[in-house]
């Protein structure tokens, strides 16, 4: 049993109330006399102080839901010790505590002391894994992150939808990985960097000082530290332990607002929430079925084995994560992102991951599978990796050679000459600015012989497909592709053109955005008379609505602003008179626009 000094506050106690006390305020900080003297409660005093001690830790304030049962009930509890009033009186003073039943404390002697253990029978539990690995959880995310960084708010918080796209994109259980990132930043796998949250998978966890704030709800919160603090070395029911709060202690997570407040629907819901929650991240070991969390007991320390993983010929990683260190699995995690698993995880090695692991200053890909995987590295997946590692390093450039380009060859077109180039080769020197040009012919790109330098060759491949060349270049028919910007593409293609650029290419580059779109209006076309024509459309009603002239007499006018022209132009004097119907009215495009006669 533990002790402790005696709390200064009870000596100021006054002298009748010292006299009531069922022990010494010198002995109040002994373990023993306390328990000792506990034993003389009445039932509901003892439920009281039980209640006390399961909503809150020793040393902690009381909360105030409890300020009505302590002045009822409460009474032995302050001759017994068990609550200290969280104020001290001046120099000389007394204080009688029975009037700070809303501004105490739990005294610290009862740390250490089992709460119901006879709830702690021989269950024939066993403990279950998680569902899933926090730890490993917040580790793939970590490496999710690091590919690609989520933005953050100038406040330098993520936005809602952002938050909830990320966790969709993870996967169907958004409480894992909702649980999963706000464990990866309290350990410190993911943190801001600037205006982005990114991760660091193969970084050093640091330990959560206050786990319960990952359990979200304040309510939840609760009930996982009452959990805590229930748990012991034997299985306690979860069942039970909620038929016996609801029964002694119907307060002991949150006060009843409403009589009619039931606790199924609310406290029962913690305390599911709050022993799932305390599974997942390794606080308590738990037997669970269908509908979750059945029993509990206090978790055992748990290291990490020292094992490895299955490397299968398709590039597929089965691994348990338990079975491997955490800087082990974070490097994993980069080189082959996860794809789905809960308990037994499966990753896949791609190009992008062993690429990122070549940029975080590995070169040692291949031994490293060879020692942890226990299936060895698979032919076809060795030189898989090997090809991804070449196309990643950097090229090197040679200067001062010559390259023979054979455009009839499908493979291999470029060779390096080691001596004279062939009589008949045309001989291209890039000392100076390679020469570059292309030309539109009847609705056919062509870029001439002697001046088609690879970079104007990249931009006719993006705006045509290629059709055989002929006798004066290469060529292209007009297909372009559709472009983020074409504006900027554009000028592009005007550096290797000489003049504007025909009027086809252009449409048909803007066109290919399939963003821009014509649009038809119905309209008149309207003759003045010639005398008359220029000072109408000088005129301050009708000259804005003629502005579209064919010719000196000659408007066209569209078919909502025909009603207002034509009552200026009666107003004027004009008189108003329809063309007669000389058209071909079998031909859609010449077939004349009735207009209603005055």
């Amino acid at each position: 049993m533990a002790d402790h000094l005696p709390e200064p506050t009870l000596l100021q106690y006054t002298p009748d109330f010292i006299a009531s006390m069922w022990v010494e305020p010198s002995l109040v900080g002994q373990q023993d006399a306390v328990l000792s003297a506990a034993q003389k409660l009445d039932p509901v005093a003892s439920d009281l102080l039980d209640c006390i001690r399961l909503a809150v830790a020793p040393g902690d304030p009381v909360p105030d839901r409890f300020r009505r049962d302590i002045e009822s009930d409460g009474e032995d509890l302050w001759r017994l010790g068990a609550l200290v009033p969280r104020v001290r009186p001046s120099e000389g003073g007394t204080l009688d505590p029975r009037y700070y039943a809303g501004m105490c404390r739990l005294n610290d002697v009862f740390a250490g002391v089992p709460l119901w253990p006879e709830l702690q029978e021989a269950h024939p539990y066993t403990a279950h894994p998680p569902p899933s690995h926090l730890r490993a959880d917040a580790i793939i995310v970590a490496a999710v992150l690091e590919m690609a960084p989520l933005r953050l708010t100038q406040a330098g918080v993520m936005r809602r939808d952002d938050h909830r796209r990320f966790l969709s994109s993870m996967g169907e259980d958004l409480g894992r990985w909702s649980l999963a990132l706000a464990w990866a930043q309290a350990a410190g796998l993911v943190r801001s960097a600037g205006p982005v949250l990114s991760g660091y998978p193969e970084s050093k966890p640091r330990p959560i000082s206050e786990p319960l704030l990952l359990l979200g709800e304040a309510g939840v919160q609760t009930a996982g530290a009452l959990l805590l603090r229930v748990a012991g070395t034997g299985w306690v029911d979860l069942g039970q332990l909620s038929e016996e709060l609801e029964a002694r202690c119907p307060e002991v997570l949150a006060a009843k607002t409403r009589p009619r407040t039931r606790w199924s629907r609310r406290e029962w819901k913690w305390l599911q929430s709050a022993a799932a929650g305390l599974h997942r991240m390794g606080l308590l070991e738990a037997h669970l079925n269908a509908n979750g969390v059945v029993g509990f007991r206090a978790s055992s320390p748990w290291t990490p084995g020292d094992g490895g993983f299955l490397l299968t010929p398709d590039r597929d990683i089965l691994v348990d994560p338990r079975e491997v260190s955490e800087r082990m699995y974070g490097r994993l995690c980069r080189a082959a992102p996860y794809v789905d698993g809960d308990v037994m995880h499966r990753h896949r090695l791609t190009q992008d991951g062993v690429t990122a692991d070549l940029a975080n200053g590995y070169d040692d890909l291949l031994e490293w599978l060879e020692r942890w995987s226990r299936t060895g590295v698979p032919a076809n997946v060795a030189t898989g990796i090997r090809d991804w590692q070449r196309s990643a390093v950097r090229i090197r450039l040679f200067t001062g050679v010559s390259v023979l380009e054979d455009p009839t060859r499908a493979e291999d077109r470029f060779t390096i000459l080691n001596g004279p180039a062939p009589a008949e080769a045309r001989q291209l020197q890039y000392r100076g600015g390679p020469p570059a040009r292309f030309e539109v012919v009847e609705g056919v790109i062509r870029v001439p012989f002697g001046e088609d330098a690879l970079t104007v060759r990249v931009l006719a491949d993006r705006i045509g497909m290629p059709v055989d060349p002929g006798p004066l270049g290469w060529r292209w028919e007009i297909a372009p592709e559709a472009l983020d910007d074409p504006a900027d593409f554009l000028n592009t293609l005007r550096r290797f053109h000489e003049g504007p650029l025909p009027g086809e290419l252009e449409a048909a580059v803007l066109g290919a955005t399939g963003t821009l779109t014509a649009r038809s209006e119905a309209c008149t076309m309207l003759v003045l008379p010639e005398a008359a024509a220029d000072a109408l459309c000088r005129d301050r009603v009708a000259g804005p609505l003629l502005t579209r002239r064919l010719d000196a007499r000659t408007c066209v006018v569209l078919a909502c602003d025909i009603h207002v022209l034509r009552q200026r132009l009666e107003w004027l004097g004009f008189g108003w008179q329809v063309g007669p119907d000389n058209e071909d009215a079998s031909d859609p495009d010449t077939a004349p626009i009735d207009v209603l006669a005055p």
